[in-house]
C-alpha cells in the first residue's frame, strides 16, 4: 500500500507563495536582498522565487525548499510542502539565506558563516 500524499502540487504551492509573498516581513527581506548594486547575480528584482516538484538528488535531496545559486534563486519543493504555512515559513526561511548572501555577502563554503545564516534562517522562519 503506498503511504498519502499530502503535497500540495507546483499550482497549489504558486497560489500559496502569491498570498506568502504579501507578508510585510518578507517584503522587507527582498528590499534588503534587492538594495546593493554589487550583490553577486540573481540578487536584483529579478531573483527567481518558484515552485517545482523537487528530485532525491543533491541539494534538493530531501529539502523542503533551497537557495540555489548562481544565479541566486529561491525553490519551494511543492511535492513536500502540505499547506499555506510551511509555504510561508520555507519562503522566510530562504530569504533569510538569500539576505545573507546577497546583502551581508556571507560566503557559505566558510563553515561558520554557513552555521550563521542556519541559525538565523531558523529563528526567522
Amino acid at each position: 500500500m503506498e503511504p498519502l500524499d499530502f503535497s500540495l502540487g507546483v499550482e497549489k504551492c504558486e497560489e500559496h507563495l502569491k498570498k506568502a509573498m504579501k507578508d510585510p516581513r518578507l517584503d522587507a527581506l527582498f528590499r534588503g536582498i534587492r538594495s546593493d548594486p554589487s550583490a553577486p547575480p540573481g540578487c536584483g528584482v529579478d531573483m527567481s522565487v518558484m515552485c517545482r516538484h523537487c528530485g532525491t538528488q543533491g541539494a534538493e535531496g530531501t529539502a523542503r525548499a533551497f537557495l540555489e545559486a548562481p544565479p541566486v534563486g529561491v525553490v519551494l519543493c511543492a511535492n513536500r510542502l502540505n499547506d499555506f504555512y510551511q509555504v510561508q515559513a520555507s519562503l522566510r526561511h530562504e530569504l533569510v539565506h538569500a539576505y545573507d548572501l546577497c546583502a551581508a555577502k556571507l560566503d557559505f563554503n566558510k563553515c561558520h558563516d554557513l552555521a550563521y545564516s542556519e541559525v538565523r534562517a531558523a529563528r526567522e522562519a
